[in-house]
């Protein structure tokens, strides 16, 4: 059976169900101003806005935040003390919430002291006390006010609970101990902490330093979990043209590197274009000539390296080298086997330069023109500083456009270096 209801109340129909609905739809509307405020305090960047964010959220502590964040960058000294107040008027709102104790602290720190802020640092430290950013923020909060043993005490915390304050962690304690880096590892000992502290020693030029602290990590260590610190600190030293230290560290990881050796000598191995390949074969970028390898002619193996030329007017023509590190005071011999096709006059030769100095030892002749496999030496001798030379492909000089271009083909196979 259904029953049937009908509202006979006149005052019902026409006023109760109306209030209900505007009742509703206010609600609705505050809700919805509410969630659009604090939505878009996320994002704000412009003064106005954030007020007005703030007028139409004002129990809402993330508008203040927002606005608190804007009148910073304003740098007007009357804005900073209105930014501290919103701050404030936001942990009004969330007590609880650590990141705005963070955030007044900071700001108390810029504008007022560090006295002042250590104590909002310590109330976030009570609420969050699993997070390394309180640690970090209030380790260098004491560390500005002479407070060193106990800061140290909040850095070593920072970095024990998250491997990125490692880093930074390094950096200010190297600071605190004008450098001394055994005191490091008393604070932050572990792994990590070497691979840091000897890119630290790098980047401050103690190379030798450097690549002690960094050898006392296992062979695991530096070609696995840090191996990208290891190729930054070889590059740090190629860099700084420490070759001899940059080589010891490379052969490490790639056991095929090794002092007066050219790799990959007969271009059996693939030639990898990456950028930490430093005693390897590099080619550059470009179009003109044609460089790779094949298989048709070779001296020995299986392939050989060729350039094809394609007689156009020459600018900026690809390079062919390689970094070999050797010794100083000392005489060398370099040798390789060319095949040659050329259709123009023009062709190409070798050099070796001290790629400590820049000063070029030694070049070869121009290739012949036309030539079966055959045989090229050149004898240089290295200086009192030498410790890499560059063996690298040269092109005639170009004093006029159009009478400089090559044509035709040149293979190259077996290079060796004795001295």
């Amino acid at each position: 059976m259904v029953k049937e209801f009908r509202i006979e109340n006149v005052a019902v129909r026409y006023v109760l169900l109306p209030l209900i609905g505007l009742s509703l739809l206010i609600f609705t509307g505050l809700i919805l101003k509410w969630c659009l405020a604090s939505a878009a305090s996320a994002n704000v960047s412009q003064r106005e806005v954030a007020e007005a964010l703030v007028f139409l959220a004002p129990d809402d502590p993330s508008t203040h935040v927002a606005l608190a964040r804007v009148l910073e960058k304003s740098f007007l000294v009357e804005d900073f003390d209105k930014a501290i107040e919103h701050y404030k008027k936001a942990l009004e709102l969330s007590p609880q919430d650590y990141r705005l104790w963070l955030e007044l602290a900071i700001a108390v720190e810029k504008y007022k002291s560090p006295q002042d802020a250590e104590k909002f640092l310590r109330k976030a430290e009570e609420l969050a006390p699993n997070y390394s950013i309180v640690y970090w923020n209030l380790g260098n909060n004491l560390l500005r006010q002479g407070k060193t043993q106990e800061a140290l005490e909040k850095i070593k915390i920072a970095a024990e609970k998250d491997e990125k304050m490692i880093a930074p962690a390094v950096n200010v304690v190297f600071d605190v101990f004008d450098g001394d880096f055994q005191k490091i590892f008393q604070i932050v000992e572990s792994a990590k902490t070497r691979s840091i502290v000897a890119l630290t020693l790098a980047k401050r030029k103690r190379f030798d330093e450097a690549f002690s602290v960094w050898n006392e990590m296992s062979q695991a260590e530096k070609q696995g979990s840090f191996i990208d610190q290891t190729k930054e600190l070889s590059k740090i030293l190629v860099a700084e043209k420490k070759f001899h230290l940059a080589l010891k560290v490379l052969k490490q990881i790639d056991e095929r590197l090794d002092f007066e050796e050219i790799k990959n000598p007969s271009f059996e191995d693939e030639i990898r274009q990456a950028e930490d390949n430093f005693f390897d074969w590099k080619i550059s970028d470009g179009m003109n000539p044609q460089i790779g390898v094949s298989r048709d002619h070779k001296k020995s193996g299986e392939q050989s390296l060729t350039m094809v030329f394609d007689a156009s007017t020459r600018e900026k023509p690809r390079l062919v080298e390689q970094l070999i590190a050797v010794f100083p005071n000392k005489q060398y011999r370099l040798s390789f086997f060319f095949r040659s096709n050329f259709r123009s006059q023009n062709t190409v030769r070798w050099e070796v330069v001290d790629a400590n100095g820049g000063k070029l030892l030694a070049q070869s002749e121009y290739l012949p023109t036309a030539s079966d496999w055959k045989s090229e030496e050149v004898e240089f001798s290295t200086s009192d500083a030498t410790e890499a030379v560059t063996i690298r492909i040269s092109y005639p000089p170009c004093f006029f456009v159009g009478t400089c271009s090559i044509s035709g083909r040149v293979w190259f196979d077996d290079f060796g270096l004795k001295r």
